[in-house]
């Protein structure tokens, strides 16, 4: 015990040693903190033993190893905002230690080795306005007016001119000079209260006698915000005050004093005063008044939306004038500077989906503006949605599977479906059959569904039906319900009274696809012929029970020639526009394009060139329409003449040299416009490259492809003869597992709101049981799929296909794959119902 106590005491001794050897602090610390009001640059200087440095920026500041002693503090006085003087209070360690003057403020601060001091320096306003006005009317020879200004403290200042005095916060005195004679004298205040940041008035005036003056001003009745910047002059042309109210002045020199006002804008409304410039005279001893009001020279409307939810974007369309407003959620929505006069008002509300939105219109109301109403308003509350908005439309054609070859012991069927937004499961509105052939499917910008028939039998021959929006609302889609209309097939058919050329077959009546352009006519091209046809927009809005005419047609060399071509030897290399027109599409300076051609290897007897794929414009220059938008260029045949006035542009987009594996694009069925009009998307069934008969075969596993042809550089280069395209892209979706074979039979393209490209595939793949080789691997599950694709990214590329970079959106860019529940019908149509805003609050029965 006593070893280890000895021990104890040892360490003691050695600690004491150890502590005793630490050296003492040498050095402090002073901590800065400036406060200033947004804008102001402080000037503050802190300065010590051998020390100095200036700060320009309010925040903390850290100041280490700074030697012991006083360190001053100062900070200048400062001019800001509204010529007020800013000073600055020193809080020392907890304590106000400032010195002020009005230069600056100074305080110090004794910095201790070791030790921390804390600075606070905070800038205020530290002073306020004397607004002083001096006049003399008229004025008298000799005399100079004068005021003493005097502060409770002794402070002192002779004004003779009208000014504005930057003062200390104080009680002031003001003494004027007596009135020369004749003259009498009127002060509006003896003493003034002088408050900092704030402004105070006072008024000499001498004069020959004083009187009182009313001004009455009347705003419009229900005008938030309406300042008429009234300005008040005094005798002499000055300006006594601008005045946005009423207001009495009393005790102001006799004499004549000018009113004038000006236009007001408010509410969206411009307002004339009832006198721009009037003057009254201020009698000596006596009241006057002077009153002013305000009317209309215009008007504005608002509209009150209510009963939408709170993501809901409405547009509000004002007619006449074809005005549009737009909002989200519920409120208002304000139209200005209208005539006055008679206005409808009616709305149309998108509510956001996952993949479709759904449309709604907000019915309609009248109002009247006039001069005495020139703020009048509407309310819309009510919104009916839409019918057809907020699902996926496709159509389904199960002829199309490869040919008819029927061996996997399943029927070929036709069907149309709808897919709720985020569902994936397909309604039939049109139930799988063998009775009907539906092929595309279609809106027009009203909300009115097309269906297009191609021809099955005599009893369904080919026809396009439009199902209206109130009947597809009301689920009336019978092709005899009433306000639906059937268009015939003779509006696409070789025209009567036309003479067929030389190995024309002209008896073809196969219409492919249908397209609108922007006045609303219905445009159809029939494959098997090789025609465009127009159906007039006034007479589909006109809603007959049948549309049998075409307001035009057109045709040229290569139309006609279809079974011509295919059948007889020699004339595979065949390169007309006209010949296996597929698909339109109009761009947005109204061309419009269309696919056709179909590549295809030399045949027996045959050399190269062969047969293309081809993208065609047709000039909108050349399109003819009556004065209300209708189509009307009639029966138009062209020649090679005039071809290439007509059909300015036709690109090669064949692909014939590509070497990544996926080949020339051989059927490309399916056009569709890329959102913002920059490209034009193509679709390729695939198929045979140089057998006979089996037209529509694709006996093989290889995915077909999607091609972006840019409407950009060389890609809008007119000429008389084919150029090769320059495309963007080409992508595919690979095969998945078991029968997916990827992309197979692509035939119908269309983009929803977000971007997104959805493609519908026939994906119907027969092979025979003597199928060898890349046929025997073909066979799919015969059931059509739908895709989602996200190709946003490729909106707006400069980059170039090479033929050996096609790219495989599975796993990167296929957001979603559907696919039908029927075996035997391929998709061949995909919609996605659009409605153009502009069209969204007008429906046509």
């Amino acid at each position: 015990m006593s070893r280890l106590v000895g021990y104890l005491g040892a360490f003691g001794l050695l600690s004491l040693a150890l502590f005793g050897c630490t050296p003492a602090p040498t050095k402090g610390v002073l901590e800065l903190e400036i406060l200033a009001p947004a804008a102001l640059s402080p000037d503050v200087r802190v300065s010590g033993p051998d020390f100095s440095r200036s700060f320009t920026a309010p925040g903390p500041a850290r100041l280490p190893d700074l030697p012991p002693g006083t360190y001053s503090i100062t900070a200048n006085a400062l001019a800001f905002e509204g010529g007020y003087t800013y000073r600055a209070r020193i809080v020392v360690d907890g304590q106000l230690a400032s010195a002020s003057s009005a230069a600056n403020t100074n305080a110090n601060s004794l910095l201790i080795a070791g030790k921390t001091s804390r600075v606070l320096v905070e800038y205020a306003v530290a002073t306020g306005k004397l607004n002083l006005s001096l006049s003399v009317l008229p004025p008298v020879g000799g005399f100079t007016p004068r005021v003493r200004v005097e502060g409770s403290q002794g402070w002192v200042q002779e004004v003779e001119e009208s000014t504005v005095l930057d003062l200390e916060p104080d009680t002031y005195t003001l003494t004027p000079l007596a009135a020369p004679p004749g003259y009498s004298l009127a002060q509006s205040a003896q003493r003034v209260e002088v408050v900092a940041g704030q402004e105070v008035g006072a008024s000499v005036s001498y004069a020959q006698g004083f009187g009182n003056l009313s001004v009455n001003i009347t705003p419009p009745s229900g005008v938030e915000g309406f300042a008429p910047g009234m300005v008040v002059r005094r005798p002499d042309g000055s300006v006594l005050e601008t005045l946005n109210q009423s207001k009495s002045y009393t005790q102001l020199p006799a004499g004549r004093y000018t009113l004038s006002a000006a236009n007001v804008s408010a509410a969206g409304v411009i307002w004339q005063p009832t006198a721009t410039d009037s003057s009254v005279e201020v009698p000596i001893g006596g009241s006057v008044s002077s009153s002013l009001g305000y009317t209309a020279t215009n008007a504005a409307l608002t509209v009150n939306l209510s009963g939408l939810g709170a993501n809901d974007t409405a547009t509000v369309t004002l007619q006449p004038g074809n005005q549009t407003r737009t909002r989200t959620g519920n409120g208002p929505v304000r139209f200005e500077g209208l005539a006055f006069g008679s206005y409808s008002v009616a709305a149309g509300a998108v509510r956001p989906g996952s993949w479709a939105d759904r449309y709604f219109a907000g019915g309609q109301a009248n109002v009247q503006a006039s001069p005495a109403n020139p703020m009048p308003s509407a309310n819309l509350s009510s919104w009916t949605e839409r019918a057809g908005t907020g699902r996926i439309w496709v159509a389904g054609n199960g002829q199309f599977s490869n040919g008819g070859r029927g061996s996997t012991g399943t029927g070929e069927l036709n069907a149309a479906y709808w897919l709720a937004d985020g569902s994936s499961s397909f309604n039939p509105f049109i139930a799988p059959t063998t009775a009907h052939a539906p092929f595309r499917i279609a809106f027009d910008r009203e909300g009115n569904l097309y269906v297009l028939y191609q021809y099955l039998s005599a009893s369904s021959p080919a026809r396009i039906v439009r199902i209206s929006e109130a009947n597809l609302r009301n689920n009336q889609l019978s092709e005899t319900a009433p306000g639906n209309t059937r268009i015939e097939g003779s509006v696409w058919g070789w025209p009567a009274e036309v003479t067929p050329g030389p190995n024309m077959v002209v008896s073809g009546n196969e219409p492919a696809d249908l397209a609108f352009d922007a006045n609303g006519n219905l445009w159809v091209v029939n494959d098997y012929l090789g025609l465009l046809a127009c159906v007039q927009a006034s007479e589909l809005r006109a809603a007959p029970p049948s549309i049998a005419r075409a307001g035009s047609r057109i045709w040229g060399p290569g139309t006609g020639l279809y079974s011509y071509v295919l059948n007889t030897p020699g004339q595979n290399a065949d390169q007309r526009p006209f010949l296996i027109p597929h698909a339109l599409v109009f761009d947005p300076a109204g061309h419009l394009w269309f696919s056709s051609g179909g590549y295809q290897g030399p045949r027996s007897g045959e050399t190269s060139p062969v047969k293309r794929s081809y993208l065609n414009r047709l000039n909108a220059s050349r399109i003819s329409y009556d004065a209300n938008g209708d189509c009307n260029g009639g029966n138009e045949s062209l020649s090679e003449s005039n071809l290439s006035t007509w059909v300015d542009i036709r690109l090669d987009i064949s692909q014939a040299s590509a070497s990544d594996g996926y080949g020339a694009i051989v059927k490309p069925v399916t056009v569709a416009l890329e959102p913002g009009g920059g490209a034009i998307w193509v679709g390729d069934f695939g198929g045979n490259s140089g057998g006979s008969g089996d037209l529509y075969r694709d006996a093989n596993a290889t995915p077909e492809t999607l091609l972006r042809v840019p409407l950009a550089g060389s890609n809008l280069t007119p000429g008389a003869w084919w150029r090769t395209a320059v495309v963007s892209h080409r992508l595919t979706i690979g095969p998945g597992a078991g029968q997916d074979r990827g992309l197979q039979q692509a035939f119908g393209l269309a983009f929803d709101r977000a971007g997104y490209l959805w493609v519908a595939s026939n994906n119907n793949v027969e092979i025979l049981p003597t199928d060898t080789g890349a046929a025997a691997l073909g066979l799919t599950d015969r059931r059509g799929k739908l895709y989602r694709l996200d190709v946003r990214g490729y909106v707006g590329s400069n980059d170039t296909y090479t033929g050996s970079n096609t790219l495989n959106l599975r796993g990167t860019g296929l957001e979603r794959t559907l696919s039908v529940g029927d075996v035997g019908v391929g998709l061949i149509g995909v919609a996605v119902h659009l409605p153009h805003p502009s069209s969204l609050p007008n429906v046509h029965p």
